[in-house]
């Protein structure tokens, strides 16, 4: 047999060396984050959000009321109940030529509702859950009451009471 083509076994090299140790990096990497998720909390906590339902016709009779139950319309999910609303006029930012400014103007057949709903949600790494869906300012919130259907942007978030995951109030 050829000295080029003679194969050599059982000797171990730089690349065997690496081999292994990117196993077991892997390996401590997958334990190290099973072990970590399994360790941190969850924490329920009462959170009071604002959805901001914009630019809808006068006409439209609007009758939300505290108290009522708010449901996800898409994924038909109770996110909690209604603790305030205001309606407002909608407005909207005018560019003004003359003194080279914004001014707000106001329109006189629209109307927007803040609806403020409190519910029990859960936070994992700094995010609030509410029956899985994201809570935060600035998300898309599709709801409906038995009065009222409507969808916006949550412009406020307040936390009202935490609580450990085994209920008590911290």
């Amino acid at each position: 047999m050829n000295e080029q083509t003679k194969k050599t076994s059982g000797k171990f090299n730089f690349f065997d060396f690496l081999l292994i140790l990117l196993a077991a990096l892997i390996v401590f990497a997958a334990a190290a984050f099973f072990f970590w998720r399994s360790d941190s909390k969850d924490e329920t906590v009462t959170i009071r959000y604002t959805v901001l339902v914009k630019d809808m016709d006068e006409k439209i009779a609007i009758d939300v009321r505290e108290g009522q139950e708010v449901t996800d319309t898409v994924k038909h999910n109770h996110l909690g109940t209604v603790a305030d609303h205001r309606i407002i006029q909608s407005d909207y930012d005018q560019y003004n030529e003359e003194e080279h400014t914004l001014v707000k103007g106001s329109y006189e057949d629209l109307q927007s509702i803040y609806v403020t709903i409190e519910s029990e949600a859960t936070v994992t790494d700094r995010e609030y859950n509410v029956v899985g869906m994201k809570i935060a300012v600035g998300s898309i919130v599709y709801f409906r009451t038995p009065t009222f259907i409507g969808y916006g942007y949550v412009t406020d978030l307040t936390v009202v009471d935490a609580k450990d995951t085994d209920g008590k109030a911290e």
